[in-house]
């Protein structure tokens, strides 16, 4: 627990100096000369010294990755130095794996041969089933319930694949009746996959494996899976949603799973595995960081520690946006949309023909289609805003030119943002992780379940009860 704390007291107090930086709009590069406001003094004279001026600015980051020569360079190594893929309390499935003696299951490369679903969920369905089974397998639970189970993918392979009764909990109707139909769909299209490609369906038990008996018991498989369509609270009885669905005389002990759980619902899991003795496992990977309610009363979601509640630490909305972000897609892409600086350069043209905008601000939202060109962006913008406004395109055009030598300093900017989200993302799991440990879940991990150039958000809580 020491050295948890210790990690994100280190990833607080450097995260500290860059909050205005990481809370700023993009959208208001321009109109609020963010680029003066908070670049750090040495980065802007670097970057004005050494004339960086390349035609991809990702580059100048790509090359500057390991150079302890540079200001830059420098930032940079912090940054990671801070982030979840230099954190030595991360650990792998493997590690996990070997240190609790799991009997790992085989995996079922030929299942997604079918295509039931898409690469990046079928890569994420694999990986996060696989550890399931080996958690149930070791902790000998009876069930699974997975809280914020959507569209069923998971559930239905765990039930199709690994025979566990599983119970979807969603707050959906129509993801839960969708998950339903899911599954039955996947029933047959599994029974096809079996004969299709030849598959003896290997049993998660000592049985002896047989194609025709497996395909007989997959019907019955389909009952090894529940939905019930529930929003989750701190409060929610699960032992109970689970025997009405599953009703039997023995005592369950059941795993709490959750893939991307949105918002505040990976804090409910955390304080659901916490309370209830029946839970003997918790494997969560969280996601839409931004919706969480940052305060230090019991409701709140973020921050969870005691440790960061008694230090008052705020992160901000648009910090936990920007943690979202995904680098290892961006670094290797190399694109940065073109659309930043169209949004930048609108907000300081509404400024000019309309003035400062107080309160909320303008919320131009997605465009339908991609625009070619800025006249294109700021006649959509216009209209969604519904400003009556004339002015003709070579106006709208002259203003754009104005900006356009100040692209290379707003990409720039944007990258800066870009290499300090992953310091946000190991301040918000570290917190999550020191509440299990402050309240006695010893047996609790960080663990890279996914790739993250597949799976951005692909850092999963981990923890495993002591048995009674």
């Amino acid at each position: 627990m020491d050295k948890v704390r210790k990690k994100l007291q280190e990833s607080v107090s450097f995260i500290s100096s860059y909050l205005p930086l990481v809370n700023s709009h993009m959208v208001e590069f321009f109109s609020n000369d963010l680029w003066e406001a908070h670049v750090p003094n040495k980065i802007k004279t670097e970057f004005k010294e050494k004339h960086w001026n390349k035609e991809n600015i990702i580059d100048i980051f790509l090359e500057n990755l390991e150079a302890s020569h540079s200001e830059l360079g420098r930032f940079i190594q912090s940054c990671s130095a801070n982030s979840l893929e230099k954190n030595e309390i991360i650990i792998g499935i493997d590690e996990l794996q070997k240190a609790f003696r799991m009997n790992r299951c085989s995996n079922m490369d030929c299942v997604n041969k079918d295509k039931f679903m898409s690469e990046k969920k079928f890569h994420e369905v694999k990986k996060m089933s696989e550890l399931v089974a080996d958690l149930v397998r070791t902790t000998d639970a009876t069930h699974v319930i997975d809280i914020g189970d959507g569209k069923g993918y998971l559930s239905s392979y765990l039930s199709l694949v690994y025979k566990l009764q599983v119970l979807g909990l969603d707050s959906s109707t129509n993801l839960t009746q969708g998950a339903a139909e899911r599954a039955n769909k996947l029933q047959k299209r599994w029974n096809s996959a079996l004969n299709k490609f030849d598959i003896e369906d290997e049993p998660f038990n000592n049985e002896t494996p047989s194609k025709t008996k497996s395909i007989e018991d997959t019907n019955k498989r389909n009952e090894c899976y529940k939905q019930v369509t529930k929003f989750i609270t701190y409060d929610t009885d699960l032992k109970n949603l689970l025997y009405e669905k599953f009703p039997g005389s023995i005592e369950y002990q059941y795993g709490l799973i959750g893939l991307h759980t949105c918002g505040n619902l990976s804090p409910i899991c955390l304080r659901q595995f916490l309370y209830n003795n029946n839970a003997p496992f918790l494997v969560n990977i969280g996601c839409c960081y931004h919706l969480l309610e940052e305060g230090n009363d019991h409701e709140s979601t973020f921050p969870m520690s005691n440790y960061l509640k008694q230090s008052n630490f705020v992160l901000g909305r648009n910090a936990r946006m920007l943690s979202l972000q995904a680098p290892a897609r961006i670094f290797v892409s190399k694109e940065i949309p073109q659309t930043l600086m169209f949004r930048a350069v609108f907000e300081s043209f509404m400024e000019h023909k309309m003035g400062k905008c107080i309160g909320k601000g303008r919320e131009v939202g997605r465009m339908r289609s991609k625009c070619s060109s800025f006249v294109e962006y700021s006649r959509k913008g216009i209209k969604k805003l519904g400003y009556n406004i004339h002015v003709s395109d070579e106006e709208i055009a002259t203003f754009f030119e104005k900006y356009a030598p100040s692209l290379q300093f707003l990409e720039f900017y944007f990258m800066i943002r870009v290499v300090l989200a992953p310091v946000i993302e190991n301040i918000i799991l570290l917190d999550r992780l020191l509440f299990l440990q402050e309240n006695g879940i010893k047996h609790s991990f960080l663990v890279k379940l996914f790739d993250s150039y597949v799976s951005p958000r692909c850092y999963g809580i981990v923890a495993i009860r002591d048995k009674q």
